[in-house]
């Protein structure tokens, strides 16, 4: 296209026809003017990419739309690394192809970009449930505008429980993020959870707003979730704790910066939800997990002297590393103790 645009909106698309054109009408009405939304046709083969064209042809704003196709599906985290490749802007904005945005999202989020020249800018998120009956739940941070060095980091692993690890509805630097070299994993899952822990420390300029601008859609069928199957196979769990071993050794790189106990002990949060999984849907797993690879799964990237060292949250890692040398029959009881308090508090 000729015309020059300030921010690509970059959304992968594969099997997502019955809810395509609600995204695409939500980015296409967009209250900012200057933006270009480059679709990634991902092999998509249940005719999404019509819902495109009709789009392109008789929407307003429809010349506004790029395709890019693949050759053959390579999955999201592929897709997304097309879609950094191929943006032409100054910005760039991911949301997914099930989801909405409101029409002042891209606004409100480049006038906080051009206030405090920041490299990443995060909307709040909605998340509705419709596997509950669209129960909607917010997930809002606080105004903060963070221009320190590891300001950002700190704060986001110790918050990893309402840090969004969607890279979605953030708006980002292209030329900040082209100098990271960030690329996201091939992984099935949690793709946007390893790339965005990972491009954290090299943020210096960060705002965070409290406005929800983006509806996350969270679906039964949605590929991302398989936990309410009958049957749930043994790799997929893996490719979950592959993802979070990555960021284990990406962590251990980080073992002098001052936020390296909340991001360990983030890490390790996770690995001790994926073993309470683990442990609460024994039945429906095959084939199943001995508790010696559920040990495994929660080994500390840090040694005892070095968890020792850590100036944040050093108790707290002490604990989550003594389960890894637990006896097994003390093992599972804490972690099945775990699990049933979460589900306790869940209920409340």
């Amino acid at each position: 296209m000729s015309q020059a645009y300030d921010v690509t909106i970059g959304m992968p698309v594969y099997r997502s026809k019955p809810y395509l054109r609600e995204s695409l009408l939500s980015a296409l009405a967009q209250s900012y003017d200057s933006i270009e939304v480059l679709v990634l046709d991902d092999g998509d083969d249940i005719g999404s990419m019509d819902v495109v064209r009709e789009l392109q042809e008789t929407h307003p704003r429809g010349s506004h739309i790029r395709i890019v196709a693949s050759p053959k599906n390579e999955g999201v985290g592929a897709a997304r690394n097309h879609i950094i490749d191929e943006a032409a802007t100054p910005f760039l904005y991911f949301m997914d192809s099930d989801d909405t945005i409101e029409p002042e999202t891209i606004a409100l989020l480049m006038e906080q970009q051009r206030q405090y020249r920041a490299q990443m800018v995060f909307g709040s998120i909605e998340t509705l449930e419709l596997r509950n009956g669209g129960m909607s739940v917010p997930h809002q941070y606080p105004h903060l505008v963070l221009t320190r060095c590891d300001e950002l980091p700190a704060y986001a692993y110790s918050h990893y429980g309402t840090f969004q690890s969607s890279v979605c509805n953030v708006l980002i630097d292209v030329a900040f993020l082209r100098q990271t070299g960030m690329r996201f994993t091939d992984a099935a899952y949690w793709e946007d959870l390893v790339f965005l822990n990972e491009l954290l420390p090299h943020v210096e300029r960060a705002v965070l707003l409290p406005r929800i601008t983006y509806h996350y859609q969270f679906r039964l069928n949605s590929l991302s979730q398989f936990q309410d199957r009958e049957v749930i196979d043994k790799s997929e769990v893996l490719k979950n704790v592959g993802c979070i071993e990555r960021l284990k050794q990406f962590c251990k790189q980080l073992s002098h910066k001052p936020y390296a106990g909340f991001l360990s002990y983030a890490l390790m949060m996770h690995d001790l939800y994926i073993v309470g999984h683990i442990v609460l849907k024994r039945r429906q797993l095959h084939p199943a997990f001995s508790c010696k690879e559920m040990q495994a799964v929660m080994k500390h990237p840090f040694g005892l002297s070095t968890i020792l060292s850590l100036r944040r949250y050093r108790w707290r890692n002490v604990v989550l590393d003594s389960l890894s040398y637990m006896p097994s029959w003390l093992f599972l009881w804490v972690v099945w103790l775990f699990v049933k308090l979460k589900m306790k508090q869940k209920k409340k």
